[in-house]
């Protein structure tokens, strides 16, 4: 509120004037004061409706970026899955190449032994059925 003691004592000492307290002059601050209470009244709800202008803008903003960043981050996800699934491809037809080596490695492997086990088989057989024969032929 208005200190009216404390204004006399001010404009006595600052401009050597003595001013009552039923003065005009009190007239014109008390209108001043009102003025200028209803123009911050005004300003503030100014502010305020600013303020909540710039809330909500900013909100439209963070949902923007918020689907923004889901696209990307979903797009992102598509391309890993993509070069994983492309990876995968590739490592099956290494892996597909690797077990053919292997199976014709074994198999060029076993298909020796079991030539060179027949081959002795039937080396054995000739030997044994030539000797037998010698027997049979000798008594």
């Amino acid at each position: 509120m208005l200190d009216t003691q404390r204004l006399i004592a001010e404009i006595a000492e600052r401009h050597h004037v003595r001013v009552e307290p039923d003065d005009p002059v009190f007239i014109v601050v008390t209108v001043n004061q009102h003025v200028m209470e209803d123009t911050v009244r005004e300003m503030l709800k100014a502010m305020e409706a600013t303020l909540a202008r710039f809330d909500a803008s900013v909100e439209r903003a963070e949902n923007r970026a918020g689907r923004i960043l889901a696209q990307s981050v979903k797009e992102s996800g598509e391309g890993i899955r993509r070069a994983v699934h492309e990876d995968i491809g590739a490592a099956s037809v290494k892996a597909n190449e690797l077990v053919r080596a292997i199976h014709k490695a074994h198999g060029e492997r076993a298909l020796r032994l079991w030539a060179g086990v027949a081959l002795l088989c039937a080396t054995v057989l000739c030997v044994g059925c030539f000797w037998l024969g010698r027997l049979t032929v000798l008594r």
